[in-house]
């Protein structure tokens, strides 16, 4: 204690120590947590490798990279190299966006740290140049391969090259890495959705990866497309085909590697950091909540009652990041005997079996994002689940389909153009891509995930925060719709004003 205020307490670094050690984490100072965190120690000094930095779930894994693991070395992103645009240039372009501001400020040489390697997860050996290739092998210690064609209407040979056989190449690369010390894949919790149930563990597909690359390299896209229900089977979609079977790829190639694949669910938008709501992109879960949340889509093919999985994308990126921490823990505990022939660590990042939640309930709480509804609506927002395929098929074409028919017409004897159907056909496309994760429940197992949240210290749970139980379904889903809603509406006004202006400019 302070004899007096003109004598105050001189405070030995221990004695602040162990006042911290007091204080709950949320009221650490900045810059503690990272500092106290084995995650974030785990990044200190390494050169990490990236694919897929552009899309929705990578631009969040590097984000988070650079804000909350301020002592990484270096972060090498694979980038396409397009004509006309510097490769630097094109990175800068993607740092500047809004969802790297905190970032920005949280590391002000970002621009040294993330370096731009040219290449093509679709060409051999990456597109990646052997000077680079060498550079990467020589001082990359950890690789989060994210890169995937997630677009479940790709066809089979796009979806194979993606996602089997950039796999394949980053696996080869890593292996030439003497200083590795973490290999994440990213795959999908439904990579084996014809199964009810789904463990943590490897399951056979239905083609070995040499056996699909071999196929597509002797057969053009029209044999391919009538053998296609033939090679998939039971599986929904050539993206969660491909996933398998890019699995089962790792399970054979990185035996012995500290490697790990985590499988996320249906990814929504960010939960709180670093922007809440923050998507990368308009498509599947996205492209619907959009639709229902302007009183464009009315209609949905789904049970009520089954569970639905899904998890908020930061905390995805949270939970690969501290994967990577928990490989290398892993591999480094064993015995280089045990390490040779250890199999690569699987992570369901699932909800249900935590934090579980109806598609009744999901609507309900996606229903009071629309309690104030915006009279620029384009109808009045309402959604009707029916289970029964013979009954959606009725209410889409009277809830969706005729007024198309005659909201077109009128716009055709005004001498406008037609949207509504060609608006319908994109949503009833997206609808029948999804019918078989709305319409069935799956049983997931997600014991690593727990084990890894145990093990987590404060500061680890508190800097990298990705418990599902933690997560307020109520609050994030019911603003995500009042989100879409206003995004949508503010996108429509644009689009009307900047009509009006080009109408008026031209005569019209």
């Amino acid at each position: 204690m302070p004899c007096c205020e003109l004598h105050p307490r001189v405070m030995t670094p221990e004695d602040e120590q162990r006042e911290l050690e007091e204080l709950p984490a949320d009221w650490w100072p900045p810059g503690v947590l990272d500092r106290r965190s084995r995650v974030a120690a785990f990044y200190d000094g390494a050169a990490v490798f990236l694919t897929g930095a552009t899309g929705f779930v990578g631009s969040l894994v590097l984000e988070k990279l650079l804000r909350s693991c301020p002592r990484v070395s270096t972060v090498y992103v694979l980038v396409r190299d397009k004509k006309g645009v510097p490769l630097r240039e094109r990175l800068r372009s993607h740092l500047d966006k809004v969802v790297f501001s905190k970032a920005r400020e949280a590391c002000p040489d970002y621009l040294r740290k993330v370096v731009a390697v040219a290449g093509d997860c679709t060409q051999p050996g990456l597109g990646i140049s052997p000077a680079d290739a060498a550079e990467l092998t020589s001082r990359v210690s950890v690789v989060f391969h994210v890169a995937a064609t997630v677009r479940f209407d790709a066809d089979l040979r796009t979806a194979t090259v993606t996602n089997v056989g950039s796999t394949c190449e980053v696996v080869a690369l890593a292996k030439r890495m003497p200083n590795l010390k973490a290999f994440v894949y990213m795959s999908t919790a439904y990579s084996h959705a014809p199964r009810d149930e789904i463990d943590e563990k490897f399951y056979a597909p239905a083609l070995k990866a040499e056996e699909l690359l071999k196929l597509i390299s002797v057969m053009n896209d029209e044999q391919l497309a009538q053998i296609l229900s033939l090679l998939m089977g039971d599986w929904p979609n050539t993206y969660t085909f491909t996933k398998a079977i890019a699995e089962d790829l790792i399970r054979s190639e990185a035996v012995g590697l500290p490697a790990s694949i985590i499988r996320p669910s249906i990814v929504l938008s960010t939960y709180q950091e670093p922007l809440a709501l923050w998507v990368g992109n308009m498509y599947g879960p996205t492209a619907a909540g959009a639709g229902s949340s302007v009183g464009l889509l009315h209609a949905m093919h789904m049970d009520r009652s089954a569970l639905v999985d899904c998890v908020p994308a930061d905390m995805v990126a949270n939970a690969t990041l501290a994967c990577a921490w928990d490989t290398w823990c892993r591999h480094s505990s064993q015995t280089p005997t045990q390490r040779a022939t250890a199999e690569p660590v699987i992570y369901n990042y699932v909800s249900t079996p935590r934090h579980p939640l109806s598609y009744d309930l999901l609507c309900r709480y996606a229903q009071k994002g629309t309690d104030y509804p915006s009279i620029r609506n384009l109808w009045v927002v309402y959604v009707v689940l029916l289970k029964e395929k013979y009954l959606y098929v009725i209410a889409a074409v009277v809830l969706h389909l005729i007024p198309a028919i005659i909201v077109d017409s009128f716009l055709y004897l005004k001498g406008m153009k037609p949207i509504l159907w060609n608006m319908y056909s994109k949503i009833h496309m997206v609808s029948q891509a999804l019918e078989p994760f709305w319409t069935k429940e799956w049983t997931f197992k997600d014991d690593n995930v727990a084990s890894l949240l145990v093990r987590l210290g404060e500061a680890d749970r508190k800097l990298f925060h990705f418990d599902i139980a933690d997560y307020d379904w109520e609050w994030h889903l019911s603003l995500l719709v009042l989100h879409y809603t206003l995004l949508a509406v503010g996108s429509a006004v644009l689009l009307l004003v900047l009509w009006r202006i080009l109408a008026a400019h031209i005569g019209l």
